[in-house]
């Protein structure tokens, strides 16, 4: 698959947000919680991730004049996705981490209905904000990432797909 187009985005960001869905919907009920070793629990990646998304959406919903007057324009070759992971796992070896927002609270088991739903609105509204942007806008505005600087809307959507199937797969390997 071309990762490359708005369209092919959009199929891989609905896939990952589904999978961590299926796999938190068939997580045993009694680790949810569960700290393994002072790490994040399940209910902890999954807040982070509403977190995260949230604030992504928050960015792509802005009207896109002010991309421009805030980011500018991106001025650099456009990164692909593997650059974009390089640079995000590069940058943690360096020790970064989430941090304010991004850092989520102990949760309870008995929020886990109420976090999947969140999770699957923060899906929703990305693909139908995703769809009101054109290619050459997703790759020529740029918005701030936290850990990585500036970076073109694109590079942020694969960041996105990137950092969702990341925790994904913790959840897949949780060991609780």
């Amino acid at each position: 698959m071309d990762i490359y187009s708005k369209t092919s985005i959009m199929q891989l960001l609905e896939q990952e947000y589904d999978a961590v869905i299926h796999a938190l919907e068939k997580f045993p009920q009694n680790l949810l919680e569960k700290e393994p070793d002072g790490k994040w629990s399940a209910l902890m990646h999954l807040d982070h991730l509403i977190k995260s998304s949230s604030a992504v959406n928050m960015g792509l919903a802005l009207p896109k004049f002010i991309f421009p007057i805030v980011g500018g324009r991106l001025k650099r070759a456009q990164y692909t996705y593997d650059e974009v992971v390089a640079k995000y796992t590069g940058k943690l070896a360096q020790g970064a981490k989430a941090t304010g927002p991004y850092v989520p609270p102990k949760r309870s088991a008995s929020e886990i209905g109420k976090l999947l739903k969140r999770f699957e609105s923060e899906k929703e509204r990305m693909l139908k904000n995703l769809d009101k942007w054109t290619d050459v806008q997703l790759e020529k505005l740029v918005m701030p990432h936290p850990i990585i600087g500036k970076i073109s809307v694109k590079e942020m959507m694969f960041f996105t797909i990137y950092h969702t199937s990341h925790h994904r797969k913790v959840l897949e390997n949780f060991s609780g």
